[in-house]
């Protein structure tokens, strides 16, 4: 069962002196507070916030998200305006109809992720990197914070053959706050700038301008996502769930760390060893810059990999979805026939609890779009057979051709 933790602007009696080091973060899902007493109105507050692209990854167009899903808002440091920026986040991305995942700067010493198990499209990493910090409520803020944006999968990796065709998020921000009030508390300060901060990034993000009324097409498996191991040196950044494979993305900063006693050892070392203590084999392979473990846990096969650059490691946990092209099959049978394919009508049920009754089949037309919107997400993974995937594109042109040209204009 996940716990969902409340986020708020602070707790904090207006007129207190205490909140000068902005608000408290709970790791977990964002929600409004219930009750009026735990709200926090903004202060009045003259504030700008400029953003400058340091690195996109669409130079020629702006971003056009559709929040709708889940977004891990994640802290760089635990700096007040990271964490005011982080709930303006949270608090946008809530309000566009998605579910935000808090994620603050974890203790060093913790090696336990903070992350629930849901799959999330999208990982918003905030971090404060200059300016000092006021002394009063009122004075003003002049500070630089960076935001980095970047979607959640694995490109050029193993498990990509079965990763969908989805928009890709990869930016980084610098932005530069000026603001000063003009009279409250702490709490509405930090409230005021980080709404503020949140709008001007989700704004440059394009949020809300790719929603439309078509449902999300959820990949439902019908069981949790696996957790992944654990070890100090490892940060797991999100989640993720497809239809053909789900698994985690992390990183490991650094390729030495410090051990107790002075000592130092390569900083996936400890990850190593604990992997081997529970089951996980290392793959032979000819990439010296990619390490692949696999291991069979609950009759599931799941497989690691460490991949190793000049600032430490890239790491994914992941697991491919047993059956995969039968699934797809019945993908195309089902874009016709608007019958539930077997595959998900056994997930979707078994996501029922012993008292409860699973949730309700789709209606024909609900599954004929569902279908259709798989078939074109994943018509080029090359974990399909060719051959399914050349069916596919053909179906995909008789159900959905190609609109008219619209007539030319007569000739004068």
């Amino acid at each position: 069962m996940i716990a969902v933790l409340v986020g708020s602007f602070a707790l904090i009696p207006r007129g207190s002196g205490r909140g000068a080091g902005g608000p408290e973060i709970n790791p977990g899902i964002f929600r409004f507070p219930s009750k009026s007493i735990h709200r926090v109105d903004s202060m009045t507050l003259d504030q700008d916030n400029r953003i400058e692209v340091v690195r996109s990854a669409v130079e020629a167009e702006p971003f056009a998200l559709d929040l709708r899903t889940v977004v891990v808002v994640a802290g760089g440091d635990r700096m007040a305006l990271t964490q005011a920026a982080m709930l303006g986040l949270a608090e946008g991305v809530t309000r566009s109809g998605g579910v935000a995942i808090l994620d603050p700067l974890r203790a060093p010493e913790s090696d336990t992720t903070s992350l629930p198990p849901i799959g999330a499209t999208l990982v918003i990493e905030v971090a404060t990197t200059g300016g000092e910090a006021p002394t009063s409520p009122n004075q003003a803020i002049e500070a630089t914070l960076r935001i980095r944006a970047r979607s959640v999968g694995v490109d050029d990796h193993p498990a990509a053959r079965f990763a969908p065709d989805m928009p890709r998020v990869a930016a980084e921000f610098a932005l530069t706050h000026r603001s000063a009030g003009t009279g409250g508390s702490w709490p509405e300060r930090y409230a005021a700038v980080g709404r503020g901060i949140g709008a001007a990034v989700l704004s440059r993000l394009g949020a809300g301008a790719a929603a439309s009324a078509t449902p999300l097409s959820v990949a439902d498996w019908g069981t949790p996502l696996p957790q992944p191991p654990q070890s100090k040196t490892l940060r797991w950044s999100a989640a993720f769930q497809h239809h053909l494979v789900r698994g985690w993305v992390g990183r490991i900063d650094g390729s030495r760390t410090i051990v107790r006693g002075g000592g130092e050892q390569g900083s996936s070392e400890q990850l190593v060893r604990r992997m081997a203590a529970s089951g996980w084999v290392e793959d032979p392979g000819d990439d010296a810059a990619l390490r692949v473990f696999t291991c069979e846990r609950d009759g599931m096969s799941l497989a690691l990999s460490l991949r190793a650059d000049a600032a430490g490691f890239d790491v994914a946990m992941w697991q491919e979805r047993p059956h995969a092209a039968e699934l797809f099959t019945q993908w195309m049978e089902a874009a016709q026939s608007g019958v539930e394919p077997p595959i998900e009508r056994v997930a979707r049920e078994g996501r029922a609890r012993p008292d409860k009754r699973p949730p309700p089949a789709p209606d024909a037309e609900q599954v004929r779009r569902s279908a259709r919107d798989a078939l074109r997400r994943h018509r080029a993974c090359a974990g399909i057979p060719l051959e399914y995937r050349e069916r596919a594109q053909a179906l995909i042109a008789v159900l959905e051709p190609p609109a008219a040209a619209p007539p030319a204009p007569p000739t004068p």
